[in-house]
């Protein structure tokens, strides 16, 4: 029996892919096909990862010359484990995602393909991820602040003041206890040094003056 089309995937006296025109012969089972990644070209080693939405593929399993006759549409969409830190060598493209339709009915299988292309040469080397830079830990403030004038800190005048009031002078028997007694200390050097200029440089004893022949001074 000749026929101009035949169809898969059909419901006795229900769905069927469309039919062709003239005489045809339907059936109920489905046969599957595999689509197959191709193999894509060759890249370099630290490359970006190729673009695997849509990617090419291969059917195999078709009955008789039904390749020819059938129509099939849809987009599949793979993956890779290559990576831009990859070594070279042979990478593989996996079915992800995505489905195919077969005008003459046919059902689908998506494969993988192993060696569907070559990394090759050496990567560049990875630049050092700077470290970030820790703060530092905040101290306590140790230096206290103090009001500056021409004449010096406060303190420094407080303690100039104290050290005035704790002064004392000495020299030779006299002595003042504070800054108020120097007047009276130097009142009595101006009197003694009056008296003192009224006496002789030195004195002769009168015996000595007489075996001398001197009168007294």
């Amino acid at each position: 029996m000749s026929n101009n089309f035949r169809r898969f995937s059909c419901t006795y006296g229900g769905a069927c892919p469309a039919l062709g025109a003239g005489n045809g012969l339907l059936y109920t089972n489905t046969p599957i096909l595999t689509a197959t990644p191709n193999a894509i070209a060759s890249i370099n080693v630290g490359d970006a990862i190729p673009n695997l939405v849509g990617y090419a593929y291969t059917l195999s399993g078709y009955l008789g010359s039904d390749s020819s006759v059938d129509n099939v549409t849809g987009p599949l969409t793979g993956s890779t484990t290559y990576t831009t830190l990859s070594t070279a060598g042979t990478y593989n493209i996996d079915y992800s995602s995505g489905s195919l339709a077969s005008a003459m009915g046919y059902g689908f299988s998506y494969g993988n393909n192993a060696s569907a292309f070559t990394a090759s040469g050496v990567a560049p080397p990875i630049p050092p991820t700077p470290t970030p830079s820790t703060p530092p830990t905040s101290m306590p403030n140790t230096v206290e602040q103090r009001t500056q004038s021409p004449y010096g800190t406060d303190e420094q005048n407080s303690t100039a003041d104290e050290s005035v009031d704790e002064l004392y002078v000495i020299e030779g028997n006299d002595k003042a206890e504070n800054i108020d007694d120097l007047d009276l200390v130097d009142n009595k050097k101006k009197k003694n040094k009056k008296k003192a200029s009224n006496k002789p440089l030195f004195e002769i004893s009168s015996e000595l003056s007489q075996l001398m022949g001197l009168q007294d001074i």
